[in-house]
């Protein structure tokens, strides 16, 4: 099975039971990172590997301060790699809501906020991203006319 996203596929189910995929992570006795936390990890974000609720805790934390403006560094790459995490936090909740884990409808709608949250944050960001690239090319380009019109007022050109 197959997801296509902005035609490009998302993820597919094959992928879902990869490296991502809850049962084999729980399979292979891998915990939670959480130093208080025993149960085991149903995906990893980033580097580190979460049960389910520290999942989603911690893809809620990073929209939150997403949401605030306080994730990203200021700048292009800033931007960039907020939204590569957000699009992480959205791709693992999809593998963990297709995969093999009992979920109830409270844990399903958690899922299904995180994706939803992190695509409207993603697409802010890349809206401001792109608003901050043009800011740039037309203080650019106000820039060079600027100095142009002194080149030619200094020369006595018109």
């Amino acid at each position: 099975m197959e997801i296509v996203v902005a035609g490009r596929p998302f993820v597919t189910l094959r992928a879902a039971r990869g490296k991502g995929d809850q049962s084999s992570m729980a399979q292979s006795g891998m915990s939670c990172c959480r130093i208080t936390c025993s149960e085991p990890a149903v995906t990893s974000l980033g580097p580190e590997d979460f049960c389910f609720d520290h999942f989603c805790s911690r893809c809620y934390e990073l929209l939150e301060h997403a949401d605030s403006g306080t994730l990203s560094a200021p700048g292009a790459a800033g931007l960039a790699r907020a939204v590569c995490t957000l699009e992480e936090c959205a791709r693992r909740a999809l593998e963990i809501s297709l995969g093999e884990l009992a979920l109830d409808n409270l844990d399903r709608a958690r899922l299904l906020d995180i994706v939803l949250w992190s695509g409207d944050v993603t697409t802010a960001l890349r809206r401001k991203r792109t608003v901050g690239i043009l800011e740039l090319l037309a203080v650019g380009l106000c820039a060079a006319e600027n100095s142009s019109e002194r080149r030619s007022q200094r020369d006595g050109r018109h």
